[in-house]
């Protein structure tokens, strides 16, 4: 099974706290039981690059059985980066080892006025990636 489905542009800010919460949904727009499968989350400044610059795998979720998990994002995982335009793709491996790719398209780190956990932004805790399995 191969599927993309493309959602837009994503934004975090450098070092702090945030969430990317992800929402698997089949093509009739009902959830995706993601029971024992894991998420990975690139990011690259360029696709070509071999090495990514951020790189989160997610194996726990909360509601696995109603096709929703999320990427916690803390202030070490982007404090590093430099302000400007990457590139992110989320992908997954089911339980049997095949691998999906969800989405992928520009996600844009914005370098934070504390950088500092003490000040966290949630730019993305309320609007979920949405994909959708195709049969």
């Amino acid at each position: 099974m191969s599927t993309f489905f493309s959602t837009g542009s994503l934004n975090l800010t450098s070092g702090t706290n945030d969430s990317i919460r992800v929402q698997a949904n089949d093509s009739s727009g009902n959830p995706v039981d993601i029971t024992g499968f894991q998420f990975f989350l690139t990011v690259k400044s360029c696709p070509s690059n071999a090495n990514p610059d951020l790189y989160l795998i997610q194996t726990s979720h909360s509601l696995a059985i109603s096709g929703s998990t999320s990427f916690p994002i803390v202030p070490a995982d982007t404090i590093s980066l430099l302000p400007g335009k990457y590139f992110y793709q989320i992908s997954s491996q089911d339980a049997y080892g095949n691998i999906i790719s969800w989405t992928e398209d520009n996600l844009f780190i914005q370098k934070g006025l504390w950088s500092d956990s003490n000040y966290p932004t949630s730019s993305n805790e309320n609007d979920p990636v949405y994909f959708v399995e195709e049969s």
